[in-house]
């Protein structure tokens, strides 16, 4: 977790407060947050669904919610799914950037899993795309949604735990 001075990006554990900042996401980036919009978009369908994330954090610029990362899927295993998401506009987009490996390393931290796998359409901002390949394409689905008229790949990012670590110890972040 992290406290930013005023005008600032950080990160802070996600809570109760938050559900109507989660929903306004929803509903904004809809049917790009599909695995909250495939269930619709009623205020108890997208509270429902974000209860069941293992762990959640808010993404804060300027000292206002503008992102989210959640955990979900790991019970049990391994592997789990980290989300990434952000409001559609450029400041939003590189707070989540900016914020994305302190946000991994908790994931990683409060987790037993050995892998986080990272979902995006084709055309979204990809927020580890300065992990280099740390962050390796996993699969692709081609044509997967039709959003706004066009059809869009749903592509799966893999993030070794072993590797983000020592990638992290490299740059001085570990």
């Amino acid at each position: 977790m992290t406290d930013q001075p005023q005008g600032q990006s950080g990160w802070r554990l996600a809570d109760q407060t938050d559900l109507q900042f989660l929903y306004h996401l929803a509903a904004t980036l809809d049917p790009r947050w599909w695995q909250i919009s495939k269930d619709f978009l009623s205020p108890e369908s997208v509270i429902a669904k974000v209860g069941t994330y293992a762990a959640g954090a808010v993404v804060i610029n300027e000292g206002q919610p503008c992102g989210f990362a959640g955990l979900r899927g790991h019970q049990n295993s391994d592997v789990a799914f980290i989300d990434l998401l952000a409001l559609p506009n450029e400041e939003s987009v590189e707070a989540v950037t900016k914020c994305a490996p302190q946000l991994l390393r908790a994931a990683f931290e409060i987790s037993p899993v050995r892998r986080l796998l990272y979902e995006r359409f084709h055309d979204d901002p990809h927020f580890l795309e300065d992990l280099g390949d740390v962050c390796s394409l996993e699969y692709a689905l081609p044509e997967f949604a039709l959003i706004d008229g066009r059809y869009v790949d749903r592509l799966s990012y893999a993030i070794a735990k072993d590797e983000f670590v020592k990638f992290a110890a490299d740059r001085g972040e570990a």
